[in-house]
């Protein structure tokens, strides 16, 4: 599960960051690329507003096909829920996109090694790895967020939340669609478990209710 402090319900588009449904992906906001590099030059320097919305676009699959490479594929979807419902993945991603921006604006960068395999630069041929194509830095902000873990940091099947009291737990599960709040406002009314969610309760009296199937694949380019 993604603790309730960092889990994001729908992915969100701010001045920073718009989001691709279709993808389900980030990708940087061309007027936040612009203070990210520094400069309001590069737009212009790119082509104009189209191409640099496509560079933008490239940079986002770039960087995200770099976070896939680490996972084994069965886990890629998963790699995609946490990367969409994550409040500190979506600052991890934030960081890459700004990193491999600045990359791709330097001399022998990104496009440099995309199209050539030389670095101009330093007028030299040398191996196309991952750090080659994203940076270096952008990298390590991978390896450092956690991402380059084989396996998801979390069961993405369970979703566990706590309530203070019976009436909080009965009111959230109506949200939900489990039940109807009047049929249990007698406290001595048991509420079932079910296939879909089990209630227990800790040391302190407040009620744990596990909800199973968190990551919902049918809800991919519908919700994140």
């Amino acid at each position: 599960m993604i603790a309730n402090y960092d889990f994001i319900e729908t992915p969100y588009e701010d001045s920073h960051m718009k989001y691709n449904i279709d993808f389900s992906r980030y990708i940087l906001d061309i007027d936040h690329s612009k203070y990210a590099l520094g400069s309001d030059e590069w737009v212009s320097k790119i082509g104009g507003i189209d191409n640099a919305k496509w560079t933008l676009d490239h940079m986002s699959k770039a960087i995200y096909e770099a976070f896939l490479f680490y996972k084994d594929s069965k886990y890629y979807d998963k790699t995609l829920y946490y990367l969409a419902h994550s409040k500190r993945m979506r600052e991890v991603v934030y960081k890459a996109l700004v990193d491999i921006l600045i990359y791709a604006d330097q001399d022998g960068g990104l496009y440099t090694a995309y199209s050539t395999g030389l670095n101009f630069n330093e007028m030299a041929k040398f191996d196309m790895t991952l750090i080659n194509y994203i940076g270096q830095m952008a990298n390590v902000i991978i390896v450092n967020g956690g991402i380059a873990e084989r396996l998801p940091k979390f069961d993405l099947d369970r979703l566990t939340t706590e309530y203070e009291t019976r009436e909080e737990l009965i009111a959230y599960m109506e949200k939900q669609g489990y039940l109807t709040a009047s049929e249990y406002e007698d406290e001595t009314t048991l509420i079932p478990n079910s296939p879909l969610y089990h209630i227990t309760s800790d040391c302190y009296g407040k009620y744990i209710f596990y909800e199973f199937y968190q990551f919902d694949i049918s809800k991919k380019g519908v919700e994140w």
